[in-house]
């Protein structure tokens, strides 16, 4: 029987990561489409930008401002 919780432990915060980086990428994409770190992050639900960068950079190694949106053209 302990073996079934974990696994259904493991499904959940695999769930819980997915949605973490669904938000993640939901900010990014505001910042290239032109809104500041602060508007992406609450539009991403983050409680702030400083929220924002610390699971950015936990996730992923590096600070979301690493991502410079690219000049068209």
């Amino acid at each position: 029987m302990a073996s079934v919780e974990v696994r259904v432990l493991a499904d959940v915060l695999h769930l819980q990561r997915f949605l973490l980086w669904l938000r993640i990428n939901l900010a990014v994409e505001a910042v290239m489409s032109g809104a500041s770190w602060t508007e992406a992050a609450h539009e991403a639900g983050f409680a702030d930008s400083a929220h924002l960068t610390r699971t950015h950079k936990r996730m992923f190694g590096i600070e979301p401002t690493a991502l410079r949106p690219q000049a068209p053209g």
